[in-house]
């Protein structure tokens, strides 16, 4: 842990990394094989892209996930384009991050507990489906509350 930030001496003695490092191991011996310092090669690229398993990973993340970033991107814009002042636009933000945040927590358990990960994710679709045709189909004369309601729900989609 020696660096220039640290200092020359760092925070650990050298026996006490080694000491450290076979814990770490012995723990949870798969450690031991990751290659960090192993460099992106075009072979394994393909090996990831060609890969069935991870198929409906990157279907998720092109169908559900990626909607989602120019919502979040334009959210404050969105809501000054509404009429909100800059103090009104900063505190509406707290609000669609807080569900948000409650989603990431309350979906992570859930899926912890029935041990299935794609279901939620595929949940994550349901949610986002009407919101999306709602932003979509609104009149162009709605109240600003009411688009704020469905971007503040689109932004704490469950993920």
């Amino acid at each position: 842990t020696a660096s220039w930030f640290r200092g020359r001496k760092g925070w650990f003695t050298e026996r006490e990394e080694v000491v450290m490092l076979n814990r770490i191991l012995r723990d949870d011996p798969s450690k031991g094989g990751m290659h960090n310092r192993q460099g992106l090669t075009l072979k394994l690229l393909w090996s990831s892209l060609t890969d069935v398993d991870l198929w409906p990973i990157y279907l998720m993340g092109f169908t559900v996930l990626m909607p989602l970033r120019p919502v979040m991107a334009y959210f404050t814009l969105t809501l000054r384009n509404l009429g909100f002042t800059t103090l009104q636009t900063n505190l509406l933000t707290v609000p669609a991050f807080a569900i948000f945040i409650f989603q990431l927590i309350f979906w992570s358990r859930v899926s912890e507990r029935i041990n299935n990960r794609f279901l939620i994710v595929s949940f994550c679709s349901v949610w986002l489906f009407p919101m999306f045709m709602a932003l979509a189909f609104l009149p162009a004369d709605v109240s600003a509350w009411s688009k704020y309601a469905v971007l503040a729900l689109i932004i704490g989609y469950p993920y």
